[in-house]
């Protein structure tokens, strides 16, 4: 794999040094994402850490060396030579530096560049935690690395995409075969309607989205998806989609800086008022008093 490294004096680096608190990375285009080809791949020296930030596309880090403490979501683990972690939509997270700085291959792309029953296996789950490669399964993991940069960096629209796909896919059942034997489970069953569904619903819940919309990608009359979803989630379409919204706005309020309004939108809400009724209903506090009460020490 040919290095690409840039020293924390690039002008995209400044930029993020300078920015405080949280932000959001959410122009497809400013990162190399397009429709016809939603895929982009770096390595790069990190010699700044990362502040607090999320994605509307995944991201997979291949830490190379270095060591860093990473925060996923809630949670705070170290990274080195051999952690390899995905960030998908519904995710955030930050990195802050212990060694002087980390080399890491990183890897965007959109919803759309996989087969369904592999965004299945990935998002079955409710989170893949990073893992560590060592020995011959680090061999095996930068070897797939390898392949898929010479594809991203040899691109021809005509022959490549296929390729990309094909390695990037054998690098997502990497962390699953990993996750599985690390759970003694085994994910093989048929996709249904259900988990088409939910699949599309977690990864698009901060965007606007209507029954009509997931009834269609799951092959459903929207008037029979209603009872279809009622009857196979015990909640409605509705109820489910705010939940997933309030506990990301959860998430933000005991992690992050940002106004309670911001979080609302980030969060999928249309107006602040209806997320705080929303938010009360499901934790019985309002969030002012719900960020009082859990707002975690910034890392």
């Amino acid at each position: 794999m040919v290095e690409r490294r840039y020293n924390g004096d690039s002008e995209q680096n400044q930029k993020s040094k300078n920015d405080i608190g949280s932000f959001k990375l959410d122009v497809f285009s400013e990162y190399g994402l397009y429709p016809k080809f939603p895929f982009k791949m770096d390595y790069f020296d990190l010699d700044y850490g990362s502040n607090l930030h999320w994605h509307e596309f995944y991201e997979i880090e291949f830490i190379t060396s270095g060591h860093a403490i990473h925060t996923f979501n809630n949670n705070v683990s170290e990274i080195k030579r051999g952690s390899m972690y995905m960030i998908t939509p519904s995710d955030f997270h930050s990195i802050k530096l212990i060694s002087d700085r980390i080399s890491i291959v990183n890897i965007n792309f959109t919803y759309d560049i996989l087969s369904l029953d592999v965004i299945r296996m990935l998002v079955s789950n409710k989170q893949l935690p990073h893992f560590e490669f060592s020995g011959d399964e680090y061999d095996e993991i930068y070897h797939e690395m390898t392949v898929l940069w010479a594809e991203y960096h040899d691109y021809d629209p005509n022959k490549n995409l296929l390729m990309i796909r094909n390695a990037l896919e054998r690098i997502c059942l990497m962390l699953i075969r990993k996750f599985n034997s690390l759970n003694d489970t085994v994910q093989n069953t048929p996709v249904t309607p259900i988990q088409t569904a939910l699949t599309y619903i977690k990864h698009n819940f901060r965007k606007k989205i209507t029954l009509e919309e997931i009834a269609e990608i799951s092959h459903i009359s929207p008037t029979y998806f209603s009872e279809y979803f009622s009857t196979n989630m015990n909640t409605s379409f509705v109820k489910y989609l705010n939940r997933l919204r309030v506990d990301f706005a959860a998430a933000l309020l005991k992690t992050t800086e940002l106004g309670v309004e911001q979080i609302s939108y980030e969060s999928g809400f249309n107006s602040a008022s209806y997320f705080s009724k929303a938010f009360k209903q499901y934790f019985g506090i309002s969030p002012e008093k719900y960020r009082a009460k859990n707002k975690m020490p910034l890392i």
